[in-house]
């Protein structure tokens, strides 16, 4: 379920295939409307950490499961986000709020490497080891397994984050 962070301006909801799109948009919702300068950052990032953006949310990737999950889950975050937007202005104009402006909205997509050659992830190796097994890989011998976990991410902000644009987010 929804995860919030000890990261002051924003909270965290990782999308799974097996949450509810109801609960997922009742927690953004009430985040909101408690408190409008926290961003919701919606995301498919692999099950790694709290905070995806934390220095070790990479080390804890398990398998070449996790790709298709998060390539899964991509249509269900859009899916909530398009329905939290939509209910938040009907919400703005129940109250009669001379705000009638939606939510600002910054995606961003990409994709987490790991290069385990036996399943391992690379946060349990040095940078020496590492750099000799890219060196092995252009070498053309013993070429380690290769695997890329795609991702997006959508800030929901009542506020701009002009932050979030110069970081590369439309």
């Amino acid at each position: 379920m929804p995860s919030s962070t000890t990261e002051s301006s924003h909270i965290f909801v990782r999308i799974t295939r097996a949450g509810k799109l109801t609960n997922y948009v009742k927690y953004a919702l009430e985040s909101l409307e408690k408190n409008d300068k926290k961003a919701i950052v919606l995301h498919t990032h692999p099950k790694v950490h709290d905070n995806p953006e934390a220095p070790d949310a990479q080390q804890n990737l398990q398998d070449a499961s996790n790709a298709s999950v998060t390539l899964i889950t991509t249509p269900r975050l859009i899916s909530v986000v398009e329905i939290i937007k939509r209910e938040y202005l009907k919400d703005l104009e129940k109250r009669r709020s001379t705000r009638l402006v939606g939510l600002h909205q910054y995606n961003e997509i990409g994709s987490i490497e790991n290069l385990g050659s036996t399943g391992g992830s690379v946060g349990r190796e040095t940078d020496e080891q590492r750099a000799q097994r890219i060196a092995m890989t252009l070498e053309g011998k013993n070429f380690p397994k290769q695997q890329q976990f795609p991702y997006m991410r959508i800030t929901l902000s009542v506020h701009e984050l002009p932050d979030l644009v110069k970081k590369g987010a439309t």
